[in-house]
C-alpha cells in the first residue's frame, strides 16, 4: 500500500509545482505574453483583410458567402473587441513595480495569464484555411428574360396559347414549333405561355435562349448552363455539349428549353440538348435536324419501326411522371421548324384582326376617344403587325396633327412605290420615337 500511497503523492506534487511555475510564469513573461498577443492579432487582421478581398470579388461576381467563411469573420470581429478591451484595460499602468507589490503581482498575473490565453485563441484562427470562399446559387427561373411589360391577351390568340399548353402538358410531345411574321409578338406569346406553365408547376427548370440568324453555338451553351449551375468555363465545343447534354439529362425534373428566333436548322447534338428518346417517331441515334425530308434515305420506314433500336415513350403518362426536355421553337419560317427541324406540333401566330389592331394602337397613342378615319388609316398600314402597331402609336402620341397627316400621306407615297411594308414602318421609326421626325422630313 506504501509504493501506491506514495506515487499518489508524488503526482500531486509535481501537478502542484507544475501550476506553481505556471502561474508564477504568467508573472515573470507578462510583457512576452502581451506582445506575442499583439502580434498575432496583427497577422489576424491582416488574414481576416486577405479574406474579404476574397469574398468581394466573389460577391462582385453574385457569389453567396459560405456559412463557415461568413463565421470565421464573425469570430475576428469579436475576438479584435476583446483584444481591444484587454489593450485598454487599466490593469496594464499598474505592472510596474513602483504601484505596490500586490498591484505589481495580481495584475501582472491577471493580464499574462490573459494575454497567453488569448494568444492561443486567435492563433487557432489564423490557422483556419479556407479553399473556397463562396458558391454561385443556382438559377431556379429567368425573371428577367421573362418580363413581359405590357402584354395584352388577345382573344385571337386564346387557342393558340390554349393548344400550345395542351402540349406542353402531354408527356409524348417533347417539340413544339411556333412560326409567324416577324414582329407579329411569337416572343411576347411564348413568355406568357411559359409564365402560365410555371403556375401550373409543369417545369422546374425554364431555360430561353434567343438563337438570331447568325447562331453561336458556345453563347447558347453558356445560356443554358448558366441556369443549370453548370461551368463550361475553358471547355471545348464537343466537350461542352457532352457535359450539358449529361448535366441536362441528370436533372431530375422537367425542363423546358426554348430556343427562339431560329433562321435555319440548328443541331440540337452539337449544343448538347438530348433528344435521343423522342415520343414519337425518332429512332436512337438520330436527332431532329439530322433528318432532311428531301432524302429519302433519312426518312423513317415502317421497317426501322420493327428494330430493336427504335424507342417509343408509351402514351397516357401524365407529365409529372416524365422527366427530361422539352423543346420549345419559334421561327417566323414554318418549314424551317417542319421540314428542317421535323417538328410535328407546329402552331402558327398570325395578325391581329381589326379590331384588335385598333385597340392596341388606341392605347399606346394614348387615344380615349373615337379616332378619325385618316387616322385610323395609318392603323391598316401597320398590317396586324403588333410590333410596328406599338412602334407607331408611341411615336405618334400627343404629337400634332399635322404630324399625323404628314406620316399618313409619307405612308401613302411608298405604297404607290411598291416599297412600304409593315415592318419597315418599325425599323424606320425604332424605339427612340425621334426617328419619325426625320422619316416624315420634318427638321
Amino acid at each position: 500500500m506504501e509504493p501506491a500511497s506514495s506515487k499518489c503523492v508524488e503526482k500531486a506534487v509535481d501537478f502542484v509545482l507544475y501550476l506553481t511555475i505556471r502561474h508564477v510564469g504568467y508573472i515573470f513573461y507578462y510583457k512576452e505574453n502581451v506582445s506575442e498577443l499583439n502580434s498575432l492579432v496583427e497577422k489576424l487582421i491582416l488574414e481576416r483583410e486577405s479574406l474579404e478581398h476574397r469574398v468581394d470579388k466573389a460577391e462582385d461576381n453574385l457569389g453567396i458567402t459560405e456559412s463557415n467563411v461568413a463565421t470565421w469573420l464573425q469570430k475576428v470581429d469579436k475576438t479584435r473587441t476583446e483584444t481591444e478591451k484587454f489593450q485598454d484595460d487599466k490593469g496594464h499602468a499598474k505592472t510596474r513595480f513602483s504601484s505596490g507589490l500586490f498591484h505589481y503581482l495580481r495584475n501582472r498575473h491577471r493580464l499574462g495569464r490573459k494575454a497567453k490565453k488569448m494568444a492561443v485563441d486567435v492563433k487557432l484562427l489564423i490557422d483556419e484555411k479556407f479553399d473556397g470562399v463562396s458558391y454561385q446559387q443556382k438559377p431556379t427561373s429567368m425573371h428577367v428574360a421573362l418580363f413581359n411589360d405590357g402584354y395584352v391577351e388577345f382573344a385571337s390568340r386564346k387557342d393558340t396559347i390554349k393548344s400550345i399548353m395542351e402540349k406542353l402538358e402531354d408527356s409524348t410531345v417533347r417539340m413544339i414549333g411556333v412560326h409567324g411574321p416577324g414582329g407579329v409578338g411569337k416572343s411576347t406569346l411564348i413568355k406568357e405561355i411559359v409564365k402560365k406553365a410555371q403556375v401550373k408547376k409543369l417545369f422546374s427548370m425554364v431555360v430561353i435562349v434567343e438563337i438570331t440568324n447568325n447562331p453561336n453555338l458556345r453563347k447558347i451553351q453558356e445560356e443554358i448552363a448558366y441556369v443549370l449551375g453548370l461551368n463550361l468555363e475553358g471547355e471545348g465545343e464537343t466537350v461542352r455539349a457532352d457535359r450539358l447534354r449529361r448535366r441536362l439529362k441528370k436533372e431530375r425534373k422537367n425542363t423546358l428549353v426554348v430556343l427562339d428566333d431560329l433562321w435555319d436548322r440548328i443541331d440540337l447534338n452539337k449544343i448538347g440538348i438530348p433528344f435521343d428518346d423522342d415520343s414519337s417517331r425518332l429512332a436512337k441515334g438520330k436527332s431532329p435536324g439530322d433528318y432532311n425530308r428531301d432524302d429519302d434515305s433519312s426518312r423513317l420506314k415502317i421497317q426501322d419501326m420493327k428494330g430493336s433500336n427504335f424507342t417509343m415513350v408509351k402514351k397516357g403518362k401524365s407529365p409529372g411522371d416524365y422527366n427530361g426536355c422539352k423543346i420549345l421553337l419559334t421561327s417566323r419560317d414554318k418549314k424551317v421548324l417542319s421540314d428542317k427541324m421535323d417538328v410535328e406540333s407546329v402552331f402558327y401566330v398570325g395578325e391581329l384582326n381589326g379590331a384588335e389592331s385598333l385597340m392596341l394602337f388606341k392605347e399606346e397613342a394614348g387615344i380615349h376617344d373615337e379616332m378619325f378615319n385618316f387616322k385610323q388609316d395609318i392603323v391598316k398600314y401597320c398590317a396586324g403587325i403588333p410590333m410596328a402597331i406599338v412602334t407607331v402609336g408611341r411615336a405618334l402620341r400627343k404629337k400634332s396633327e399635322s404630324m399625323w397627316e404628314a406620316t399618313l400621306e409619307k405612308l401613302k407615297k411608298e405604297e404607290l412605290s411598291g416599297v412600304q411594308k409593315s415592318m419597315e414602318i418599325y425599323v424606320k421609326m425604332s424605339y427612340d420615337h425621334l426617328e419619325i421626325l426625320l422619316w416624315i422630313g420634318y427638321t
